[in-house]
């Protein structure tokens, strides 16, 4: 009999938090329709939120409404194999053919996403841009002033369209192009290809459908080959690696003491871990964050924003 009571009382408890849940959802979705399915996630543990933020921070659909807004921005001139060239407000960029994330670089250039027209980035400055894609913000920073980028970049196809986009930069010499990954010492690991030409990656392999051999540097190692005398900023955004190149790049820090801009999308410790690799490297690391996000299952800072 005590049995059946307990069964009885449990099933009575699951009913009610079932039905709380529904009014709670039905609440939420009255109150703040584009967070009611965020919210529930978040209840169901499907959601993830990084430090500083929340499921009610300001602005965390921001991103994907910019982006729904370049996208028709975004039209076909012609294509070539697998890659093809985009009239875009950024300028003809050649992308990935099947690439439907192109908007989104547009969209992060126009919101001046790693604050390189907000004074990250000045005139005369040598700039390492470290998963620089297919080169729209090597742009940003070459429009910016700098005299100088090196962009790293290990995946083939979008390392094409990167010598196309810069091939004029890249002849006069202002822009150098590494074609490896940057890591935390020399070496050749498998890089995950994603069919999103943004997703590839050396540490989340869930997300790739093949995957490739590439070469890996640390960032130390391209700065002593390219006998840089100074290093005034690096931007990062590289899929779950950063950590990784940072660590690789303690020498450049405690040298050159460079602004940075690191992506924070990948892991929800990077809000705290990034910042603090940086300043076990360098202590003088002021780190701010820009405003919160969601991508995918994380909501988080977009980047860090780190300055001697």
């Amino acid at each position: 009999m005590k049995k059946e009571k307990g069964f009885l009382t449990g099933v009575a408890i699951l009913a009610s938090g079932l039905a709380l849940a529904a009014v709670l959802g039905l609440t939420i979705a009255e109150i703040a329709p584009d967070r009611a399915t965020v919210v529930l996630g978040k209840l169901r543990g499907k959601i993830t939120v990084a430090q500083g933020c929340s499921v009610f921070s300001r602005g965390i659909f921001d991103a994907k409404r910019e982006e729904d807004a370049a996208e028709p921005t975004v039209r076909l001139a012609k294509n070539d194999g697998p890659i093809a060239l985009f009239e875009t407000p950024l300028g003809p960029t050649w992308f990935q053919l099947n690439g439907g994330t192109l908007p989104e670089l547009v969209a992060e250039s126009q919101a001046d996403v790693y604050r390189i027209r907000a004074g990250m980035v000045q005139p005369g400055d040598v700039v390492l841009d470290i998963g620089a894609n297919v080169g729209t913000v090597t742009r940003d920073a070459l429009r910016a002033g700098a005299k100088l980028v090196v962009a790293v970049e290990p995946e083939p196809t979008t390392l094409e369209c990167l010598r196309r986009n810069l091939q004029r930069e890249i002849s006069s010499g202002r822009v150098i192009v590494v074609p490896k990954g940057a890591w935390d010492a020399d070496s050749t690991l498998p890089l995950h290809i994603d069919p999103n030409p943004l997703g590839s990656s050396l540490v989340l392999g869930g997300r790739g459908a093949r995957t490739i051999m590439v070469p890996l540097v640390t960032i130390d190692e391209i700065v002593a080959e390219l006998r840089l005398e100074k290093v005034d900023f690096i931007k990062m955004d590289i899929e779950g690696a950063e950590s990784h190149a940072l660590l690789g790049a303690s020498q450049t820090l405690r040298k050159f003491h460079p602004r940075m801009s690191l992506e924070l999308e990948h892991h929800t410790e990077d809000t705290d871990e990034l910042p603090r690799i940086a300043r076990e490297i360098w202590p003088a690391y002021k780190a701010e964050f820009t405003p919160c996000t969601i991508t995918g299952r994380i909501i988080h800072p977009e980047v860090a924003l780190l300055r001697p």
